[in-house]
């Protein structure tokens, strides 16, 4: 009879205990709201790239912007993560309009590619890869579904080529702990994740010049064009975002065909990929060949003048 007792009791304690365990776990887990109330929240962008001040009926443009939005319960506790809310891609800013919940709070991720409907490849890829797919101008509520890289430089051009330094000018920004309100309105503070490369040729007067890097497409130069212009986005746009002094680096080689077919080998030089400056490459052709090279110069002034580099 004592045996039986004591089981008892041990089985009493360990169901009182297993009792109290998920009590606490209860406590620790946010409750969500229920049937929470909607509010309509339109999104626009400030910082670096603005376009809060035009009509809305003059938004539609060849910009591609990509948002993905993570929802929480606004709740004292902190331990819970964000998780997947929303996503959408736009090319028309009249159409960003979207339905937040009340007793939540939102992380906003969004970047913009300037031009991107003529410089991407279609159907969009990266950097507008989603898990399951997406349509245009509409937002898409799920938990299921998500972009893979708005984060990252990553994109399919034009040509069907798979860059981390493509030729795109590239915005992105995020914004934290939002909560909604009534005709609510949200400026997402964006900064340019992108970079400028000019080409200056010097006594360029036939032929072909070539620049070949390790991340970017390669650039050619026929005579008589002497000059060529360009922004590319930077690999790690979040990083780019959060350091204003970010910088990357490309392994550039110069290379001048000549009409009758010689190559003359430029060498290589590292090329400084530094956010919203431009890097100007000087190519001198010589007529002496013991002079021909490649030069650079930095000049730290945000897209006027970059780095200058020297090819002679």
């Amino acid at each position: 009879m004592k045996i039986f007792r004591l089981l008892a009791a041990s089985l009493l304690v360990a169901v009182c205990a297993e009792f109290s365990s998920c009590s606490n776990d209860e406590e620790d887990t946010p409750i969500e709201p229920q049937n929470p109330k909607e509010y309509i929240v339109s999104i626009g962008y400030a910082g670096e790239f603005d376009i809060t001040e035009k009509p809305l009926s003059k938004l539609k443009t060849n910009d591609l912007y990509g948002i993905q939005v993570y929802s929480k319960p606004n709740t004292d506790t902190g331990s819970q993560d964000y998780k997947y809310y929303a996503l959408g891609l736009f090319n028309d800013g009249s159409e960003m309009n979207i339905k937040l919940l009340d007793g939540y709070k939102y992380k906003i991720v969004a970047t913009i590619v300037k031009d991107g409907d003529s410089k991407l490849y279609k159907p969009i890829s990266s950097p507008f890869s989603a898990h399951n797919g997406i349509s245009i101008n509409k937002f898409q509520y799920t938990s299921n579904n998500y972009f893979n890289g708005l984060d990252r430089g990553l994109s399919r051009v034009s040509s069907g080529s798979v860059m981390s330094h493509p030729n795109l000018d590239r915005y992105y920004g995020e914004l934290i702990d939002y909560i909604p309100q009534e005709n609510g309105h949200v400026n997402i503070n964006m900064k340019r994740t992108a970079f400028g490369i000019k080409i200056i040729t010097k006594n360029f007067t036939q032929g072909t010049i070539i620049m070949k890097t390790t991340n970017t497409s390669q650039i050619w130069l026929q005579y008589p064009q002497n000059e060529f212009e360009d922004m590319f986005t930077l690999d790690y746009c979040s990083n780019a975002y959060y350091d204003t002094e970010y910088q990357e680096t490309e392994e550039a080689s110069i290379l001048w065909r000549k009409d009758d077919g010689v190559e003359v080998s430029f060498g290589t030089k590292s090329i400084p990929c530094k956010r919203n400056t431009q890097t100007i490459i000087t190519v001198n052709i010589s007529e002496n060949p013991n002079n021909y090279g490649m030069g650079l110069t930095i000049i730290d002034e945000p897209m006027i003048i970059g780095d200058y580099i020297t090819f002679e």
